[in-house]
């Protein structure tokens, strides 16, 4: 037997399955490398979804090609709603319709998003018009602008939650209150399609199979009048006080969840959007 020749075999196969084991290696090594750069690029993409292209829209095409277009038929439209309405009643009913009729708004979570330089996107309801997008709150935002422009008095109502009790289903909402000639406030609610020719405030609990929150006028960032018994029959207040070692703490942060049927809601406190309870010098 050539001892030497055998040698030189075993150290060809053994050189063989080492260069293939290192080229397996090098195969995972890029291909794990362009697994990391497409979910880089994926980040980028959504970075830039979310925050450079809205500001670059808002800024360079909606500001100063398309706003002024926007205000003039935002104007033309109000001065016909106040040539077809004889009061304020009509006149908020026909702004809902208007609404209604006009937009078909997309689904889904919206809001006002950061630009690249760190200021916010105004709520801006031309801007809202523009994009044809948003929720409850996009909508009140347009009805108010309505509002102002046809002389309505009118306030911001939110609930940071609620539970529809058919469908085991949970959310928030926002809507808008005008005041009438007799001095009522009344629901203006493009949303659910709530105007006064045919609104109650009992409407979200006894027509929508909405358990509610509490309900809360909005103004300047802050809640600013509780209007929860407005709207759900048979409310009670309570007290509570916040102790630590038996001593009151103030500004505590007092956090509120209704549970029903399985589903669970935060409707104030914690991390809630609007409404905020938080403990007075004295625990309370």
């Amino acid at each position: 037997m050539d001892f030497e020749k055998w040698a030189r075999q075993k150290t060809e196969s053994i050189s063989e399955k080492i260069n293939n084991s290192a080229l397996k290696r090098d195969k995972v090594q890029m291909l794990t490398s362009a697994a990391k750069a497409v979910a880089i690029l994926y980040v980028l993409y959504i970075v830039i979804s979310a925050f450079v292209y809205p500001a670059v829209l808002y800024y360079i095409v909606y500001k100063p090609i398309a706003s002024d277009h926007i205000d003039a038929y935002l104007n033309k439209t109000s001065e016909t709603i106040l040539l077809e309405s004889t009061n304020n009643t009509e006149i908020t009913d026909n702004i809902v319709r208007w609404e209604l009729n006009e937009f078909i708004f997309k689904s889904g979570i919206f809001d006002s998003v950061l630009d690249p330089f760190g200021y916010r996107i105004p709520k801006n309801a031309g801007w809202y018009i523009y994009l044809n997008k948003g929720n409850c709150g996009e909508r009140a935002t347009i009805f108010n602008d309505m509002a102002s422009r046809t002389g309505l008095s009118y306030r911001k109502i939110v609930v940071d939650g609620f539970i529809n009790s058919k469908y085991n289903s949970s959310s928030d909402h926002s809507w808008s209150e005008v005041l009438l000639e007799d001095g009522s406030w009344v629901i203006a609610d493009s949303g659910f399609n709530i105007s006064p020719l045919h609104n109650n405030k009992s409407v979200f609990c006894s027509e929508k199979n909405m358990l509610l929150g509490p309900v809360f006028v909005y103004e300047n960032h802050s809640t600013v009048l509780d209007c929860t018994d407005e709207y759900v029959d048979n409310t009670e207040k309570i007290k509570i006080k916040v102790l630590r070692d038996r001593k009151t703490i103030d500004n505590a942060n007092i956090k509120v969840t209704m549970n029903y049927n399985g589903v669970s809601k935060l409707v104030a406190g914690g991390f809630a959007r609007f409404i905020k309870f938080e403990t007075n010098e004295s625990g309370m």
